[in-house]
């Protein structure tokens, strides 16, 4: 059986495995941007606000409905005397009581509005929330989107760097295999021992190098957990694939212009705003227009008042009142608000070129990016094809003694940049697909 002591620790082993099995993930840019999407603070701001919009049409439902409410009260007075008469009656004077001194008074009234008509403020109140509801959702949209492609960015930003670490721990292995033939050809007498030193100093070079380049991945893992608002020790494993960023079928930098004015949630969210601009104008507008309501009571009360004489009982009554309220003179107050909003409108629609004209700019650097990046890795794949084949050459020629250290050096040299590029640009040419998909609003 096992003691206390070796069961607390094991007991705390299974819960350390636990914890780490919980803290590696393994995923994909797809899986990525579906647990962003998810769990994102700002996207789930931008779906609050719509929710609120969407309250707020409710509310302004509301408005155009009959509306009840009560009053009720208590009502004590101080002692006065009671309103009497005295009139000659068979001789005599005889006193009556025309209104008692009712010391304890009760009141209850039921009151029910309903507005006739408002001079369309109720109408124009629902589009504009109708009009906020839109907005908001093309907000959240374009929230997305945005998000998309930071998620991408960073994906392709610690997959670029990830990878080059392959490249340089491949090329320390090739420098080592060099200094091993190297130290054979100095016990030899064939080379210099500066020439062995000298490679020495480059392998140190390129393992200081591959320490910077894990540096790098570590604040690349860093930024993608806090985009993905996963926990900073989460361990992050990459899954890249070829086909996870589909290229745009934009053929021309013209389709891509028209795509992106007709499908940028950005720009629909600001067309939507100029209709806004445009109801507020005509809400200021209805302000020229009389109020009707039609408002009816039902009081009982103790005593109450319409009843004559006064008694102390309740009694219940009604009336009903066609109202209508019009400001004849406020100073032109209405016509000033008037114009505010006219030029709130002229504003939101400067503001909806400007959008759109940095939209065009920004689908054109993604277009000219994404053409570059295209060059780049077409360029790349060919320059590693020459240099591994350039080395290959060289290091056959060297193990012969047909070449000299130094050139086997340059042929290393040159292929291992080779393949640094050639990472480079595969990784900055999927953030240019990712970049252009988000300039086009895809």
């Amino acid at each position: 059986m096992f003691n206390k002591p070796v069961l607390s620790l094991l007991l705390a082993f299974m819960i350390s495995i636990g914890t780490l099995a919980q803290s590696r993930m393994e995923m994909s840019l797809e899986d990525c941007i579906k647990y962003g999407l998810e769990n994102n603070k700002n996207i789930k701001i931008a779906t609050e606000k719509v929710k609120t919009s969407r309250l707020k049409r409710e509310e302004v439902n509301t408005s155009g409905l009959p509306s009840l409410s009560l009053q009720a009260g208590y009502t004590r007075l101080s002692a006065v005397d009671p309103f009497t008469i005295s009139i000659p009656l068979g001789g005599a004077m005889q006193s009556f009581t025309v209104s008692p001194s009712i010391l304890d008074n009760y009141s209850a009234k039921l009151t029910l509005t309903q507005p006739l008509f408002t001079g369309f403020k109720i109408d124009l109140n629902k589009d504009l929330t109708d009009q906020s509801i839109q907005a908001g959702l093309y907000d959240l949209e374009a929230e997305k989107s945005k998000l998309r492609y930071n998620i991408a960015n960073a994906f392709w930003t610690l997959n670029k760097v990830t990878e080059g670490k392959k490249v340089i721990e491949e090329y320390i292995k090739t420098i080592e295999l060099h200094l091993k033939d190297l130290n054979n050809f100095y016990k030899q007498g064939l080379v210099t021992v500066n020439e062995v030193l000298k490679l020495e100093v480059q392998l140190s070079s390129t393992k200081v190098q591959l320490l910077e380049t894990e540096n790098g991945i570590e604040m690349a893992r860093l930024n993608m957990l806090n985009t993905l608002d996963l926990p900073m020790e989460t361990e992050l494993i990459l899954i890249p694939t070829t086909d996870e960023t589909p290229q745009s079928e934009i053929q021309s930098l013209e389709d891509a212009n028209k795509m992106a004015l007709g499908t940028r949630p950005e720009l629909k969210a600001m067309a939507v705003r100029i209709n806004s601009r445009e109801t507020a104008v005509e809400l200021t507008r209805s302000s020229w227009y009389p109020d009707v309501y039609l408002v009816g009571n039902y009081s009982y009360s103790r005593p109450n008042p319409r009843i004559v004489p006064t008694k102390d009982e309740f009694n219940g009554t009604w009336d009903l009142t066609l109202s209508l309220s019009y400001t004849l003179w406020n100073w032109n107050a209405t016509s000033y608000r008037t114009q505010q909003a006219e030029s709130e409108l002229s504003q939101t629609n400067y503001q909806y070129q400007m959008m759109k004209d940095g939209v065009l700019i920004e689908v054109k650097q993604a277009w000219l990016n994404l053409s570059a990046n295209k060059s780049r890795v077409t360029l790349a794949g060919s320059t590693v094809k020459q240099a591994e084949e350039n080395y290959r050459i060289s290091y056959n020629l060297f193990k012969q003694g047909l070449i000299k250290n130094s050139d086997l050096i340059d042929a290393e040299v040159a292929l291992f940049e080779a393949k640094i590029k050639l990472v480079t640009a595969a990784s900055d040419l999927k953030n240019a697909e990712a970049l252009l998909n988000k300039a086009i609003g895809n």
